[in-house]
């Protein structure tokens, strides 16, 4: 599977909730994916630091392995970076917004055709080197497809 896909589709449905691009000031492209690319973007510390508010900065943080049932898998897992004034709003809109293109809640959509919809994600409350709030929200997706 290509990570890339995952996070690009990822970025793609967060910018069809429309309560979402509400709270980005109207503004979908505050909507972005984070993509490794020496040495353009060799720092995603450095994409977060400078990251807009309101802004969501979407990356692929790896891999891990996990299970079907008796299946081996792996677990793919994407880091949501939030700059808002909203944070609890938005939080919940990464649970249950719903993207125009599918009308279901993103919690139970096909982000990629090789994985299972999102597990439940976990947010939590982070300080950059300025001392300024921002918050984490993990996504992981169970891929079951090997291509």
């Amino acid at each position: 599977m290509n990570a890339r896909e995952l996070v690009d589709n990822f970025v793609a449905l967060l910018r069809q909730i429309p309560e979402l691009v509400a709270e980005m000031d109207g503004d979908s492209s505050r909507i972005r994916a984070y993509h490794d690319s020496f040495p353009e973007a060799s720092s995603l510390d450095a994409a977060v630091h400078t990251m807009q508010a309101p802004g969501i900065l979407v990356a692929w943080m790896g891999e891990e392995p996990g299970s079907i049932g008796e299946l081996q898998a792996y677990r793919q897992k994407l880091r949501v970076y939030i700059r808002a004034r909203n944070y609890y709003k938005i939080c919940g809109l990464l649970r249950h917004g719903v993207p125009t293109s599918i009308g279901i809640p993103l919690l139970r959509a096909t982000v990629h055709p090789s994985c299972l919809p999102m597990d439940l994600p976990r947010s939590e409350r982070r300080t950059d080197a300025e001392q300024l709030d921002y918050f984490e929200v993990d996504v992981s997706f169970l891929e079951y497809g090997d291509e």
